[in-house]
């Protein structure tokens, strides 16, 4: 890739993830306002199932289409709508399985949740859907059109939020409602735009399943321990200490998720360029792709983090006199994305290398280290901890993703895997 074309997409890419993190920001703020710290703390819990939710599908769904992708065997209409239908199924059986599960816990926990259950659902369902429609999209660096329909998806999901604040109606349920609702005339103009991309053969389709589950496997099991630590950390801290700091969680969470828009914009144009790197120029290429990635990163967040050290308190005002108080958990966070977003980006040369398996390792200690951690220290030092304990967890993950890379790199190179 060219370097003109390659910034212009980084600035697309990152671009369009200030609109996603804005979004989020915006969404969080509104509902921090106008509903009790402990009600943020229950809408906070509830999307670290939806947040669970699509980072399972993009492992079992979107990982093995970025894989493929530029393989000649894979440059068909055909799988990229074998992926559309398998997101679909996978979406709808997610829908179902939450239903079942609201309908024990009203049977058994004697709660009465009515239709939030089903705006939950329509939530769940919508965005999960949405965002591997998304996804695809990024991985044929389709950057122009992803910004438009994130923007769309923005100001539909803000307008709808401000309607109910207007009238008087934002709960958690109606929330969710218009968060899902939003998604449906974006995913529309989704299929407008890349209809003639796509085609729908179901026997194709299942063929293209066996193949992807065999690649995907591993990273599903090991993203299920890798993401833990940090969906799982809410729900630990409810345990430990209660809504209220489950809330002041997803408060600093919407904060430091500035920095997380960054990441995630990076990684958006250096994950699929690094793969493509190794598949059209080799070894060398790719390890270049990889370390310029973590230098632009690594080189941003360490700013991002001394800004928030010194200057968080004064924005936690806006979303309640309460949260200044909790400034060096910001802090804190802020650490651990830089110590995370290390190991994402070394996984990059894992997937380039097509080692799905390799991811397992680097999950599996950043679990380890962050729940073990978190255990021992949210009753010591409250809900700072959890903080700390995350931190722990991206060390482990970089240390172990970082050995595993250079076992496969040195395997390739033994393998006359081209470097040149």
């Amino acid at each position: 890739m060219r370097f003109n074309e390659k910034w212009h997409n980084g600035i697309l890419a990152l671009a369009d993830q200030m609109v996603v993190s804005f979004t989020s920001f915006v969404t969080l703020l509104l509902v921090a306002k106008e509903c009790s710290q402990s009600d943020v703390g229950v809408f906070v819990l509830l999307w670290t199932i939806i947040h669970f939710a699509k980072t399972a599908q993009e492992r079992m769904i979107g990982a093995p289409y970025q894989a493929f992708a530029y393989r000649g065997e894979f440059k068909r209409p055909s799988y990229r709508g074998s992926v559309i239908m398998h997101s679909l199924v996978f979406s709808l059986c997610l829908g179902v399985i939450a239903i079942i599960a609201s309908i024990l816990t009203e049977a058994f926990g004697k709660i009465d949740l009515g239709a939030n259950k089903f705006f939950f659902t329509l939530a769940l369902v919508c965005v999960v859907f949405r965002e591997q429609t998304r996804v695809i999209s990024t991985i044929d660096f389709q950057y122009v059109q992803i910004l438009i329909l994130d923007i769309a998806l923005s100001a539909c999901q803000i307008l709808g939020l401000g309607f109910l604040i207007m009238n008087d109606r934002l709960t958690i349920g109606w929330a969710n409602l218009v968060l899902g609702i939003s998604c449906l005339p974006i995913i529309s103009g989704w299929f407008w735009f890349n209809s003639n991309r796509l085609e729908f053969q179901w026997p194709q389709s299942l063929v293209d399943w066996k193949g992807n589950w065999t690649y995907s496997k591993w990273l599903i099991l090991a993203r299920v321990f890798g993401i833990l630590p940090f969906l799982g950390m809410p729900w630990l801290i409810w345990a430990f200490l209660g809504n209220e700091d489950a809330g002041a969680y997803g408060v600093c969470s919407s904060l430091v998720g500035i920095s997380l828009m960054f990441v995630n914009g990076v990684n958006n144009m250096f994950q699929p360029l690094t793969i493509r790197e190794m598949h059209e120029k080799g070894l060398r290429a790719m390890l270049s792709t990889l370390f310029e990635s973590i230098l632009v990163v690594v080189s941003v967040l360490t700013v991002f983090s001394i800004a928030i050290l010194f200057f968080s308190g004064e924005v936690l005002t806006i979303y309640g006199k309460q949260y200044p108080t909790y400034r060096w958990l910001c802090f804190l966070m802020s650490i651990s994305v830089c110590c995370v977003s290390i190991s994402t980006l070394l996984g990059n040369g894992l997937a380039a290398l097509g080692v799905s398996k390799g991811y397992f390792w680097g999950e599996i200690a950043c679990f380890t280290a962050a729940f073990v951690s978190a255990c021992i220290l949210l009753p010591l030092l409250g809900v700072n901890g959890a903080a700390i304990a995350t931190t722990l967890g991206g060390v482990a993950a970089t240390v172990v993703t970082a050995f595993t890379l250079r076992f496969r790199i040195m395997s390739a190179m033994t393998a006359n895997i081209p470097s040149q």
